[in-house]
């Protein structure tokens, strides 16, 4: 069985920012990312996809992403970008390969994991740090199921352009940034609902001709911590920048703006409100769940099987640690721009951990045995 000090599960932005730092200060580490390719969370994303934030801002620490700084990068330059990341700094990585078993036995974690060819493998660490963010499982409306096998059904995640969807109404559900994109963005083939949540406020993509991400960097915005009054605003409003994504902005395209959903029935769509759509095709963009099913440790998780933890650290069970969430501590943690600051910290804690560990290790083997 391979031993190391630190397992990262997964390789995007979060989990290579992890191993940067981890790197630097001489920690052995390995990362097992499920895709078969480094970049792939971000290339199988839909084809119309661009940062919210300039090149000058969508990079993790010790490599910037090459190009004109002030334009917006794609989502294939994002995952090129990740790629070469790792390459640069020459990590170790296994790709193709999905933790399918961690837990904890005498104060070492072991963790199975399928590889390429599917064979099982064996890992024994100090430290486990889950890097797989908190974009894993789309969330569904439990009306889903209530829905024909005619009505075509996406998520955010299986969702490519508009080309995959049948002619006829689409129903878009959730109004955050990807619901928008992508309800403008059918709104030129297909005649488009899109069901609204709490009505986010859309910023504008760029103030007095500096980006929106400049901005929120010279404010301190990206900086503002979740327990703080700033960043307990931002948390209640969730603005996002965009083009023309204001709800009057897409009424113009012709997208018919509804409530809530309520109910479905076989290619029916009931709102809040008493309204009512018939469709041929939805696409679920209401977030995401995490699953911790492969974790197998007692007491981890809170009632909305989330991690317990405080800033990415673990608050029952020493030496695991979770990073890339949304506002797991600022507003950047889950994004290129602010994952870093979020890693320094966390592999500032391991270092500590791993340090109080060997002096452990050390004061039990200088303990005089016990005579019979």
């Amino acid at each position: 069985m391979r031993s190391i000090d630190v397992l990262i599960v997964g390789g995007g932005q979060a989990g290579l920012a992890t191993a940067y730092h981890l790197s630097q200060n001489n920690i052995s580490f390995l990362i097992v990312e499920k895709h078969q390719r480094l970049g792939d969370n971000w290339r199988q994303r839909y084809d119309s996809l661009v940062l919210f934030a300039t090149r000058r801002y969508s990079h993790i620490p010790g490599l910037k992403m090459n190009g004109n700084q002030a334009g917006y990068p794609g989502k294939d330059e994002v995952g090129d970008y990740l790629e070469e990341y790792a390459s640069h700094f020459k990590f170790p990585l296994t790709l193709g390969s999905e933790i399918t078993n961690v837990d904890k036995r005498g104060g070492v974690y072991r963790a199975t994991y399928n590889d390429s060819k599917g064979n099982a493998q064996e890992v024994s660490c100090k430290a486990v740090v889950i890097a797989t963010g908190g974009f894993q499982k789309p969330n569904l409306l439990h009306c889903a199921s209530n829905l024909s096998d005619n009505v075509s059904q996406f998520t955010a995640e299986s969702y490519r352009r508009p080309s995959q969807l049948p002619a006829g109404p689409v129903l878009v559900v959730g109004d955050g940034a990807t619901g928008r994109q992508v309800a403008k963005e059918l709104s030129r083939s297909h005649k488009v609902v899109l069901a609204t949540g709490s009505r986010r406020p859309v910023k504008p993509q760029q103030i007095f001709g500096k980006d929106y991400f400049w901005w929120l960097d010279k404010l301190g915005f990206l900086k503002a911590t979740k327990n703080s009054w700033l960043g307990k605003y931002m948390q209640s409003k969730q603005p996002f920048p965009g083009r023309k994504l204001g709800l009057n902005h897409l009424k113009q395209d012709g997208v018919q703006i509804e409530n809530k959903v309520e109910a479905a029935v076989v290619d029916k769509v009931y709102f809040e409100g008493g309204k009512m759509a018939q469709i041929k095709s939805v696409i679920w963009a209401i977030g995401y769940h995490c699953d911790y099913s492969w974790l197998k440790l007692t007491g981890i998780l809170g009632e909305r099987g989330e991690l317990i933890e405080e800033r990415g650290v673990s608050n029952v069970e020493g030496g695991l640690y979770c990073i890339g969430k949304p506002w797991q501590w600022t507003r950047g943690s889950a994004t290129l721009t602010g994952v870093g600051d979020d890693a320094k910290y966390i592999v500032d804690n391991i270092c500590d951990y791993l340090a109080d560990s060997e002096e452990l290790e050390v004061s039990f083997d200088e303990m005089e045995p016990n005579p019979a």
